[in-house]
């Protein structure tokens, strides 16, 4: 059996059209379109547009984390000059002394 493009929903909002049909739709004809409209199946694409949007930056600030760090320490302390290396070696070795 082949599944219908259409289902098939009670319109909520025939009550404040000005079609003087009854509110009760007719048992004999359940699909007459002055009682029911038909709502087409939403499609998901969207939703995963944003999922594989939403990983991909995960993956982008995992893979660079070490030069936003480097970003954000050079905003925080704008009157030192911080390097990249210098926060590598000084997360693998500790801080530095002069």
């Amino acid at each position: 059996m082949q599944t219908p493009i259409f289902r098939y929903q009670q319109d909520p909002f025939r009550i404040f059209s000005t079609n003087p049909a009854p509110i009760f739709p007719n048992k004999n004809k359940p699909d007459h379109p002055i009682y029911y409209y038909p709502i087409k199946e939403k499609s998901n694409l969207k939703g995963l547009f944003i999922a594989l949007f939403a990983v991909l930056t995960l993956i982008l600030i995992f893979i660079y984390r070490k030069t936003i760090m480097v970003i954000i320490l050079k905003i925080m302390r704008k009157d030192q000059k911080i390097e990249e290396n210098d926060f590598v070696e000084m997360e693998e070795y500790g801080p530095k002394v002069n």
